[in-house]
C-alpha cells in the first residue's frame, strides 16, 4: 500500500507500552513493543457519524439526545442480524448462512467454520444462545480440536418440531464458540430462524353425546372443546346442523365477531384450548308421543385460512324431544277410562237387580240405556322425511391484507449515502474459485442508504475482521476519500495498488475501485488472506496484518522468513499500524 495518501492524521507517533492486541503478546518470540493510543480520536471520528459526500468524508451533527436529525437517529442496518456478533481475535468464527426458513417438522444443516488464532492448541465448544429452544439443535454443542492457525469447518442441523411450541415467525439466535483454554474469549455469530406457519387443531366429542329437551326445558346444552394445535394464532367458525332442520344451534364462544343465528367465531393463540357450549333448541315438540325418537345433529369447526384437507372437523350427537303427553300420561288416560267403564257397569248391574225384584203392580218396561262410549284419540306426530338439507353456508374470511410496508423517511441530515454519491459494482462477473484458507465470498449488495458505520459493520462481519480497526484504515489511507489517488498509484478508499485490485476484486465481482463499498469489500478480503498467511508463519496479530497491508506481504514474509522482529520493520510501517489501532480503539462500540 502507498504511505503517501490524502487524509492521514497528522501528529503520528511511535509509542511503546506493554500488553498488545490479540493473544496478549506478540508470537515468536519477537519481543516486540506493542502500542497504546498517542492522542484523541479526530474530530471527525469523535461521534462516528461520517457519510460520503462528492467523495468527501463529511461528519453529521448530533442532536442532544444522541441522535441524528430531527426525526429520531440512525435507520437500521439493511439486513442487519436481531442478534449481536461478538467478533474475537483469537476464537474466530464464521458463520456464512445467517437466514434460515423452515415450516417446522423440516430440517436444515448449517455449516461453519472455526480459527485458532492463538497460539496454544485447545478444544473449542459450538452452542447455541438465543430466543430458541436448544433441542431444535441436536447436534449441539458440538467439541472440536484446533492446533495454533488451524481452521475447521462442521456443520450442525436445525430441526424445529412440528409442535405449537415451534412459533410462526423470526426468532433471533446465535452459535456462540469458545474454548476453555483462552478464558474470557469467545465469538458469536448471530442468525435468523423464520419459521413458516401451518395449520392443524383438533375438536373433541361433544359431552354429553345425548341431550333432551321437553315442553318444560325448550333447549339442551352440550360442551364441546376445540384446540389450535397450528403454531400461529388461529381464527375458527363454528356451525351446528342437523339433517333434517328440526333445530336451531346457538353458541357461546368469547368475542365472536359474527353474530348469525347457528354459526360462531372464535381466536385461539397456538396451543390453546377452549371449551365451547353449544345449545341446541328444537323447532317443534310433540304434543303426544310413547316413545323418544333422538335426532342426529352435528357441530363442524372449520380453520379460516388453512388446508382444505386438514381445515374442517365434525363431530355429531344426538338430540331427544320429550312430549307433552308421554307414555306416563297415556297411561293415567287409559286408567281412568277403564275405572269410568267399570263403573258404568256396575251401575246397570244393580239397576237390573232392583228390576227384578218385583211388586205386585206390572212392571213398567224397562228402559235400557247405552252406556256412554269413551274414546280415545291418539295422534302420534311423525314428521314425514324431508329433502337432504343444503350444507351450513360457510362466513367469508375478512379480506387478507398484506404486510404494512415501512419506507425510509426523507429527514434531513439523515447519514446517508446516496445513490448518485456512491456507485454500485458493474454486471458481476463470473466468480473465480477461492483458495481453501480464504471464507466465503458473497456479493456486495446496493449500498445506497447506508452509512459508513453500517457499511463497515457489515463487510467486516463477513470477513470475521473487527469494524472499528477496518474503518479506521479507511480514514488513515484516504480520509474516507473514495475517489483518492496516491503518489505510487494506489486508488479509491482503501488505496489499492492497481495489481492487488487486478488480482482481488474479480473475486468478489467488483469492477469500480472508486465505489466506496467496492474499495472496502476487496480489503477486508485482501486482510484475510494476510491474517490467514501470517498465522501460518505464526505471526496472527492484527498489527502484523497492517503491516503487511502497508508494506507488502512479500517484503513482510521475507522479514519473517530472516528472524527479523517488529522493531526491524521501518518507523513509518510501525507508526501506520500504530495510527489504525489507536483510532479504532477510541471508535464507540455502539
Amino acid at each position: 500500500m502507498d504511505n503517501d495518501k490524502r487524509g492521514r492524521v497528522p501528529g503520528r507517533e511511535e509509542s511503546e507500552g506493554e500488553g498488545a492486541p490479540g493473544d496478549g503478546e506478540l508470537t515468536g518470540g519477537t519481543g516486540a513493543t506493542p502500542f497504546s493510543p498517542p492522542g484523541p480520536l479526530p474530530a471527525e471520528l469523535a461521534n462516528w457519524r461520517v457519510v460520503e459526500i462528492e467523495g468527501e468524508a463529511t461528519p453529521v451533527e448530533q442532536d442532544e439526545a444522541g441522535d441524528v436529525g430531527a426525526e429520531g437517529g440512525d435507520a437500521p442496518l439493511p439486513g442487519a442480524q436481531t442478534y449481536p456478533d461478538r467478533v474475537d481475535e483469537v476464537v474466530i468464527l464464521m458463520l456464512p448462512k445467517r437466514a434460515v426458513t423452515l415450516t417446522p417438522g423440516e430440517s436444515d444443516t448449517l455449516s461453519a467454520s472455526v480459527m485458532n488464532n492463538g497460539r496454544r492448541a485447545a478444544v473449542f465448544e459450538l452452542q447455541i444462545e438465543g430466543n430458541v429452544d436448544p433441542a431444535w439443535f441436536p447436534d449441539l454443542p458440538l467439541r472440536l480440536a484446533l492446533q495454533p492457525g488451524e481452521r475447521k469447518t462442521v456443520t450442525f442441523t436445525v430441526s424445529p418440531p412440528r409442535l405449537p411450541a415451534a412459533r410462526a415467525g423470526d426468532h433471533a439466535c446465535a452459535l456462540a464458540a469458545h474454548a476453555s483454554a483462552y478464558p474470557g474469549r469467545y465469538s458469536r455469530a448471530g442468525f435468523v430462524l423464520a419459521l413458516k406457519p401451518y395449520s392443524a387443531f383438533r375438536l373433541g366429542a361433544l359431552q354429553p353425546e345425548q341431550v333432551t329437551a321437553s315442553w318444560w326445558r325448550r333447549s339442551a346444552t352440550a360442551s364441546v372443546s376445540l384446540t389450535n394445535l397450528s403454531n400461529r394464532r388461529a381464527e375458527f367458525l363454528l356451525a351446528g346442523a342437523d339433517r333434517q332442520r328440526l333445530c336451531a344451534f346457538e353458541f357461546e364462544t368469547p368475542g365472536d365477531i359474527y353474530p348469525q343465528p347457528g354459526r360462531a367465531s372464535v381466536w385461539l393463540e397456538a396451543g390453546e384450548s377452549m371449551l365451547i357450549d353449544v345449545t341446541v333448541m328444537p323447532r317443534r315438540l310433540p304434543f303426544v308421543g310413547l316413545f323418544m325418537q333422538p335426532a342426529i345433529y352435528r357441530v363442524a369447526a372449520r380453520l379460516v385460512d388453512g388446508e382444505e384437507e386438514s381445515a374442517r372437523q365434525v363431530v355429531q350427537g344426538r338430540i331427544a324431544a320429550a312430549a307433552l303427553v308421554g307414555p306416563w300420561q297415556l297411561a293415567g288416560v287409559a286408567g281412568l277410562a277403564v275405572t269410568g267403564l267399570v263403573g258404568l257397569g256396575l251401575t246397570g248391574l244393580l239397576v237390573l237387580l232392583a228390576l227384578r225384584v218385583g211388586v205386585s203392580r206390572p212392571a213398567a218396561p224397562v228402559v235400557r240405556e247405552e252406556p256412554p262410549v269413551v274414546a280415545l284419540l291418539v295422534n302420534i306426530d311423525q314428521p314425514l322425511p324431508t329433502r337432504e338439507p343444503v350444507d351450513a353456508g360457510q362466513a367469508v374470511a375478512p379480506a387478507q391484507t398484506g404486510p404494512e410496508v415501512v419506507t425510509g423517511g426523507d429527514a434531513p441530515g439523515l447519514p446517508v449515502i446516496q445513490p448518485g454519491q456512491v456507485t454500485a459494482p458493474g454486471a458481476p462477473a463470473a466468480a473465480q474459485p477461492l483458495q481453501p484458507a480464504q471464507p466465503l465470498v458473497v456479493a456486495p449488495p446496493a449500498t445506497s442508504g447506508m452509512t459508513y458505520a453500517q457499511m463497515f459493520q457489515e463487510i467486516a462481519g463477513r470477513y470475521d475482521l473487527d469494524w472499528r480497526q477496518l474503518a479506521a484504515q479507511g480514514y488513515v489511507e484516504s480520509g474516507f476519500d473514495a475517489v483518492a489517488v496516491g503518489s505510487q498509484g494506489s486508488l479509491g478508499l482503501m488505496q489499492i495498488q492497481p495489481a492487488t485490485w487486478q488480482e482481488w476484486a474479480p473475486i468478489v465481482d467488483a469492477t469500480d475501485p472508486f465505489d466506496s463499498y467496492s474499495s472496502v469489500l476487496v480489503a477486508a478480503l485482501y486482510l484475510d488472506y494476510l491474517r490467514a498467511e501470517l498465522g501460518k508463519r505464526g505471526f496472527p496479530q492484527t498489527e502484523w496484518m497492517l503491516a503487511a497491508y502497508n508494506w507488502g506481504p512479500d517484503k513482510t514474509f521475507d522479514l519473517l522468513a530472516s528472524g527479523g522482529t517488529w522493531d526491524d520493520l521501518p518507523a513509518e510501517v510501525r507508526g501506520y499500524a500504530a495510527d489504525v489501532l489507536r483510532i479504532a480503539q477510541s471508535i464507540p462500540a455502539n
